[in-house]
């Protein structure tokens, strides 16, 4: 069911209500002070009023769906994957950093917080951030950024894969190889351990 069928659906109810409300003020004594005549003869256009609010409502949510926010977002940065999974390592973060910058606000965001490198100006948690949680921000962020991103993110099945791939991502920087048959995910992680100076190696080996 879509959000426009939702919101058709709420306009119907509301309709039955201002219906039965009408009914109630024309068959029951209401006190000469009140006037329920203004009512009564606004009904119709309360009517279209809410109407046309609960279709352009309804449009709106279904228009800002997770693949619209993600194309939005890669607007405005003006990257995407199509830039980003040509670029060529060693530096890959600071490349991606170099192009999105001049589209960030000066002072707004620095490298090390945009990658989850050092916590946020804005968080006031003083615990030492981890070599573990580095790996999995930054991770994240590549993904998010369009760095050879995950497909169909806006799915959930697809969304908890991502999760996992982080969790192994962070696991295997305690070991001295990661393979992996998705691609997609051995780019980030040699991304990541470039960049944290992690000796591990990650190799992709493609399905046979």
């Amino acid at each position: 069911m879509t959000f426009g069928e939702i919101a058709q659906f709420g306009q119907q109810d509301f309709d039955r209500l201002l219906d039965t409300l009408a009914h109630e003020l024309a068959s029951n004594q209401i006190p000469p002070e009140i006037n329920t005549d203004v009512f009564l003869q606004a009904l119709p256009d309360i009517k279209r009023a809410f109407a046309a609010m609960s279709a352009e409502m309804g449009r709106m949510f279904d228009a800002d769906t997770p693949r619209n926010r993600v194309q939005a977002i890669d607007a405005e940065l003006g990257v995407g994957p199509k830039d980003l999974n040509n670029l060529e390592g060693p530096g890959i973060l600071k490349q991606i950093w170099d192009r999105i910058t001049p589209k960030i606000p000066e002072g707004a965001i620095t490298f090390d917080e945009l990658f989850g490198l050092v916590r946020p100006r804005w968080v006031t948690d003083e615990r030492p951030i981890t070599k573990l949680e580095q790996i999995n921000s930054a991770y994240h962020q590549l993904n998010f950024l369009g760095y050879w991103r995950d497909e169909n993110m806006n799915q959930e099945r697809r969304l908890k894969g991502h999760l996992k791939d982080i969790t192994h991502v962070g696991m295997a920087s305690f070991c001295n190889v990661f393979l992996s048959g998705d691609e997609r995910q051995v780019k980030k992680a040699q991304a990541v351990y470039e960049h944290l100076g992690i000796g591990t190696y990650a190799h992709h080996i493609p399905p046979a």
